[in-house]
This record gives structure tokens, C-alpha cells and sequence, in this order.
């Protein structure tokens, strides 16, 4: 959650500095849908048993109401299923990436981390090429439009002039 080894977004205690997103991976933990086997066909609510976040407190939300899962597990299931939607939609965008060609590895150099005077370099990741991207045909554009996979590639780009405000927060 930062440019280098430290969390750029919690104090020394803990606390977090401001409001910002968390992502949908960070925020169904514990919990996690998976096959119990190879050959299941549905998916079953698990958790890590040892976070604990879990377990016979004073308070907090019940997980069983009697033998029933409460409205809270319910919830818990939907946002899993709905994470796990995302995920399996975000797999099928980058295949769409990479048959066009327009993912190209992305550097960025940082001039003043953490009080530092010599310049961090990130490397070995991948972004969308503007270029490339506006050498895609028409109809192909048009086509990720109704599929949802061209807001997907803006929200990239976006995304990528958010970095300035990490180096932001890394300075202070």
C-alpha cells in the first residue's frame, strides 16, 4: 500500500491517514470462496482460522442463527461471489490485452523517496499503451464498450496518474 516497504497509508499505530479505497481482495478477509475438491461443483465459505477476527467474542456480528447462516454471513457470501465474478471478468480482460498486444512493461522513477536524494526506479510492471490502444479497430472498441472492458482499460489509465499522489504521501 506505498511505493516501497512501508504502508503509506497508516501511521505508526495503525491508523489510517485519511480516507481512500481498500481493495475487495483486502476486504474479504478472512474469508474466501473455494472447491473443497477437484471434482465440486460449488464453492464453500472458508476462512482463515488463524486471523483471529473469528471466534466466541462479546461482540460482533453472528455468523449462525441457530443452524441458519445470519443476514451478516449472507452478506459475506454474496460479496465473495461478487469478488469472485469480478476476478474471473478481470482474468478475461487481461486475455483481451494481451491478444490485441497492448499491454508494455511500465517503469516510473521516483525523485524523493522518504527524504532520500537518489531516485527509486519501479520496474517490471504492466500498462496499457495509449499508442497501441488508439490503433485498435473501431468496431473492436466498440465491442469493449457493450462488454465493459473498455471502462475497464480508462480506469486503468486513470489509475496510472494516480501515482503521483502515492509519491505525495511517500514524501510527507
Amino acid at each position: 500500500m506505498g511505493l516501497s516497504k512501508r504502508n503509506d497509508f497508516f501511521d505508526d499505530k495503525g491508523q489510517a491517514i485519511g480516507k481512500f479505497y481498500i481493495p475487495a481482495y483486502v476486504r474479504r478477509y478472512p474469508f474466501i470462496l473455494a472447491k473443497l475438491s477437484s471434482e465440486a461443483d460449488n464453492l464453500t465459505l472458508c476462512f482463515d482460522p488463524e486471523c483471529g477476527l473469528l471466534g466466541k467474542f462479546e461482540d460482533g456480528a453472528l455468523l449462525f442463527e441457530g443452524d441458519s447462516p445470519s443476514e451478516r454471513t449472507n452478506q459475506i457470501v454474496k460479496f465473495c461471489q461478487d469478488f469472485d465474478t469480478s476476478a474471473a471478468f478481470t482474468r478475461r480482460f487481461v486475455k483481451e490485452l494481451q491478444k490485441f498486444d497492448l499491454l508494455v512493461e511500465g517503469n516510473a522513477t521516483i525523485k524523493n523517496g522518504y527524504g532520500s536524494a537518489k531516485p527509486t526506479r519501479y520496474a517490471g510492471f504492466l500498462i496499457v499503451d495509449e499508442k497501441r490502444l488508439r490503433d485498435v479497430d473501431g468496431s473492436q472498441l466498440k465491442e469493449w464498450c457493450r462488454s465493459g472492458i473498455m471502462s475497464m482499460i480508462m480506469a486503468h489509465l486513470h489509475s496510472l496518474n494516480l501515482v503521483s499522489a502515492l509519491v505525495e504521501r511517500q514524501s510527507n
